[in-house]
């Protein structure tokens, strides 16, 4: 499952309390990033995605799961199955670049989207 992890403290929080929706049109085709739900507890959020590409949409959603304080997952929400083109791909690395963007001191873990995710 594609997927990043983030390394470092985040404000899951202060990120959904902030979050402001995004059309963005990519080399590939737009990506439509629309609303997020934090979890009672702080802990998860899920974003849902709209990647249209070569005509086709896809909706899906996008989960980040703390798994310790210090680390975070970004990937496919498996509850949602959705064929994992690279316009679905490169939701799952847009997320995870906002996360760590607006928060400093947070890095890239590991991954295997590394042709998207770069540095």
């Amino acid at each position: 499952m594609p997927h990043v992890t983030i390394e470092g403290a985040l404000d899951l929080r202060a990120f959904s309390g902030e979050f402001i929706p995004v059309v963005e049109q990519l080399p590939w085709g737009l990506l439509r990033i629309r609303n997020v739900y934090l979890d009672a507890r702080g802990r998860t959020l899920l974003f849902e995605a709209l990647a249209m590409e070569s005509g086709a949409g896809r909706s899906f959603l996008v989960r980040v799961e703390t798994k310790r304080s210090d680390r975070h997952m970004v990937r496919l929400d498996p509850i949602v199955p959705v064929d994992r083109t690279r316009g679905v791909r490169s939701a799952v690395v847009w997320v995870a670049r906002r996360l760590r963007d607006r928060n400093p001191g947070c890095a890239f873990g590991t991954t295997n989207l590394a042709e998207l995710a770069g540095s």
